[in-house]
Parts: C-alpha cells; sequence; structure tokens
C-alpha cells in the first residue's frame, strides 16, 4: 500500500476507535485515539492497568495540548523528534483522562518514518503504551511481536496473542516496519523547580538532557 494511503488509512482508523499494535522508534506498542474514550478504555483493559495510572500522549504540536516552558521548548528543539517523553502542564482539558493528576501530560514525538509524518499530517493526538501488561517489560521485542511481519511493512490483520498481552480480542491491524531499529522505551522527563528529574530512564541520557539545557 501507498505510504500516503496507508497515513491516511490509519488515521480513519484511529479516529474511529480503533487500536494498532505497531512498531515505533523505541518498542512496539499499542496506539488508538486519545480523544476516542472507548478505544482509550479498550487498551488499559488489555493493558490491565491501573486507572489511576496516566499515558504517554504522542503529538507533534505540544504547545497546544500542554504549557510549554522555557526548558521545555529547548528540550523539545534538541530531541524531538524523538525518544523523550515531556511531563507537562496540561493545557488541553480533553486529555485530562490520560493524566494520572489531571493537571500535567506526558507528551513526546517519535523519530519514526510512519508516526512522525503522520502526526505532522494529520494532528491528531495518539495514545501510546508498550505492547505489554503493565507489570512486565519486552525481554525479546522481536520474538513475540514480529514473527508475522517477514513480508515487510504494512497492515496485517492479526489479534493480540502475537504480542504479550495475549489477549482474546483482536487488536484490529498491526503495522510493522522491514528493518526495527532496537530500542528501549522512552526516557520520562519533568522539569520541576527549575530542573529536570528523570522519571524514567531510557534512550536519551541523563547527561544529554543536561547539556542541552545548560
Amino acid at each position: 500500500m501507498e505510504t500516503s494511503k496507508l497515513r491516511q488509512e490509519i488515521f480513519h482508523y484511529l479516529r474511529q476507535g480503533g487500536v494498532l499494535l505497531a512498531d515505533c522508534d523505541t518498542v512496539p506498542g499499542l496506539f488508538c485515539s486519545a480523544r476516542h474514550p472507548a478505544a482509550v478504555a479498550r487498551i488499559r483493559d488489555l493493558k490491565k492497568r491501573d486507572p489511576h495510572k496516566g499515558f504517554i500522549v504522542m503529538t507533534a504540536q505540544a504547545q497546544a495540548l500542554a504549557h510549554t516552558g522555557e526548558a521545555e521548548k529547548r528540550l523539545i528543539d534538541c530531541f524531538w523528534p524523538g525518544p523523550l517523553t515531556i511531563v507537562m502542564p496540561l493545557r488541553d482539558r480533553g486529555l485530562a483522562p490520560l493524566s494520572p493528576d489531571g493537571r500535567t501530560i506526558a507528551l513526546r514525538w517519535p523519530d519514526h518514518p510512519f508516526w512522525s509524518v503522520f502526526l505532522r499530517s494529520y494532528g491528531l493526538a495518539v495514545l501510546t503504551t508498550s505492547a505489554n501488561p503493565f507489570d512486565r517489560v519486552f525481554a525479546d521485542r522481536r520474538k513475540t511481536v514480529r514473527n508475522r511481519s517477514a513480508a515487510g511493512a504494512g497492515l496485517y490483520d492479526g489479534s493480540a496473542e502475537h504480542c504479550l498481552l495475549r489477549a482474546s480480542e483482536p487488536v484490529g491491524w498491526m503495522l510493522f516496519d522491514r528493518h526495527p531499529r532496537p530500542g528501549l522505551s522512552s526516557t520520562i522527563v519533568q522539569m520541576q523547580a527549575g530542573r529536570p528529574v528523570l522519571l524514567r530512564a531510557g534512550d536519551v541520557r541523563a547527561e544529554d538532557i543536561q547539556q542541552c539545557l545548560r
């Protein structure tokens, strides 16, 4: 399928409440529209996720969703698109259900050939979470998720039995890369009292964050 048509197909699928299993620039994940309550609830159920725990939202338009201070803008300039998630004060109250405290939101713009262009082109806020139960991490990101992707990038009709969730309900489409890049989870950082606080270690190193803010 032509890439532009693929992006359009995924856009309509997510906007209508679909759940997607796909590669990203970090680890394989589950994705849905951040503004579709039923899709969000479905992912929360698949993950067996604590209802009080927030989600990361992918966007290319951080300033529309969050209040970005000078430090956050510098981090965006340094690392976006890329594997850095920034926790910022929430601006768009429609995303409050995805926040752990109703006041902040975790945002990132991935450095991935599909997602980077998709988010910039369509402006959709996309919920993302790793495709594993909330209490497990990936031991081998390829064994469980990629055993059906040998044909290359494209849409694959499949179910969550092909990832660590082992759910009985289909997730809908699967979108895989021909040559996936190995990766860790995204680094999560939040500015607190003028200093960057690392909430989760990942692909972006703490020293690189410090260097960016000097």
